[in-house]
């Protein structure tokens, strides 16, 4: 069973040394003390985006923020590591890998985003 660091909030699963490089590999931006570094998304805030006409129906979604649960080493099965492994932060600059995933799942959970998606003019 793997070894690996897991964020006590969400689940998220990091590699081992997460912790050691958090800060300079993983984590940057983020303070000194290794943190979650998921996204999470904001249902209570409104759909962005906000101030500013979407052009295409991909742009809507509840704004997103950075877990910071704090982790800890934690064995889990494989299955459980391939379920809650996350596209790193480092290698998805933009968050344009990791911000289509998150309007998928607040698409299920929300029916304001549904709705504001089956609503959906473009901007002229």
């Amino acid at each position: 069973m793997p070894k690996v660091i897991r964020c006590n909030k969400c689940g998220l699963c990091y590699p081992e040394d997460y912790i050691q490089e958090f800060g300079r590999k993983y984590g940057r931006g983020l303070g000194k003390t290794a943190v979650c570094e998921g996204l999470s998304s904001n249902y209570h805030r409104p759909i962005m985006p906000r101030g500013q006409l979407a052009t295409s129906v991909e742009q809507l979604m509840h704004p997103l923020s950075i877990c910071r649960g704090t982790v800890g080493m934690a064995t889990v099965t494989a299955e459980e590591l391939k379920e809650n492994t996350p596209i790193l932060a480092v290698g998805d600059k933009g968050m344009k890998l990791r911000a289509p995933i998150m309007r998928e799942i607040q698409a299920e959970k929300s029916a304001s985003l549904r709705a504001a998606i089956a609503g959906f003019k473009p901007a002229a």
